[in-house]
């Protein structure tokens, strides 16, 4: 039987979408925000500890990611815990925070048999106010981080 490695996981996903990008979705009209278009972006992710690669983040669904990294796959399942957000119609800016939990739920290749769980925070920022046109800017900043066994 090979030894487990159980070390903390540090990752961050970092997405930046510019108006040229066919975002859709802004502010909705009572001053929330709407949904935020995650799957139209194309997010990628940063690990550090066990997993020490650069990757992607493919959104399965609301509460399910893939991280595609070059030796394989992580699915991650999350859950929110607390969640705030505003919208200034002033000035068209949008912010949003979140925070939550994550398990691993699978991997596949070098990652094969991972589990761990941990935390998360997410920032949001967004600008723009025509709800008919994209989005200036939108950008998602998520930091997790709990412990991972590698087989």
């Amino acid at each position: 039987m090979a030894p487990t490695v159980e070390q903390p996981v540090r990752a961050a996903v970092y997405v930046r979408v510019s108006t040229q990008e066919q975002v859709g979705g802004a502010a909705g009209s009572a001053g929330v925000m709407a949904p935020l278009p995650v799957r139209a972006c194309r997010p990628s992710v940063t690990a550090s500890g066990p997993i020490h690669a650069a990757g992607r983040d493919v959104v399965v669904n609301d509460n399910r990611d893939r991280f595609v990294f070059p030796k394989g796959t992580l699915v991650v399942a999350h859950h929110a815990v607390s969640s705030h957000d505003s919208f200034d119609p002033t000035t068209c800016l949008g912010r949003a925070t979140e925070t939550g939990t994550y398990q691993i739920v699978r991997g596949t290749d070098a990652y094969s048999g991972a589990s761990g769980h941990g935390t998360y925070h997410v920032k949001v920022l967004i600008q723009g106010c025509n709800q008919n046109r994209p989005l200036n800017q939108f950008l998602l900043e998520i930091h997790a981080s709990g412990p991972l066994t590698l087989p």
